[in-house]
């Protein structure tokens, strides 16, 4: 969750939305039905994999800026001066095959791999449904470290990467503001 200027938003990958304006649902899961609109799609990075969802007043009391499953998360922003690669990463997310319970989509762990472009790349089972879902290095002190976009294996030379890949955090705060949108990581 992030607050600023219009907010407050949540992010989302942008691959996931159509382009700014678009009606945004709450829905019952990765392949699940719409059960009520949460906002609309305020930005879409043209530079990385990300938008942001300008969230509707009605359900601001519905929100919690926390992982779902990980109320201590998140406390900051992991970045690479403060990451290192093989720290513990926690995922919460819908998943296909991991949406079934709390437990599945909340208590995935991977391990840290790298950074590259403002990507963050993490070693850990994501599958497609995931995308737009929150990472966050419990070693680096429970900070998000980045959003899900990709799914498989990564190029991103000379690193390769099997798991995950997305937006990370530092990087989708500094484009944003570069696009107008001066935000910032609402912690607990």
């Amino acid at each position: 969750m992030y607050d600023g200027p219009g907010g407050p938003y949540i992010g989302a990958a942008g691959h996931c939305t159509t382009g700014v304006g678009q009606q945004v649902d709450l829905a019952t899961g990765s392949l699940g039905s719409s059960i009520e609109r949460i906002g609309q799609v305020a930005f879409v990075s043209s530079a990385l994999d990300y938008c942001l969802i300008r969230l509707d007043a009605a359900v601001l009391s519905q929100v919690s800026p926390a992982m779902a499953g990980h109320p201590e998360i998140p406390t900051g922003v992991s970045t690479p001066a403060t990451a290192s690669q093989g720290d513990v990463i926690q995922f919460s997310g819908h998943g296909v095959g991991f949406d079934f319970s709390n437990v599945t989509q909340q208590q995935r762990v991977g391990i840290f791999n790298f950074f590259s472009g403002g990507e963050q790349y993490v070693l850990g089972p994501v599958t497609p449904g995931d995308s737009g879902g929150p990472v966050a290095d419990v070693t680096d002190g429970n900070k998000a470290i980045g959003i899900v976009d990709t799914v498989g294996l990564t190029v991103a030379f000379p690193n390769v990467n099997v798991g995950e890949g997305g937006a990370a955090v530092y990087a989708l705060l500094a484009d944003a503001a570069a696009n107008g949108f001066s935000i910032t990581l609402r912690t607990v």
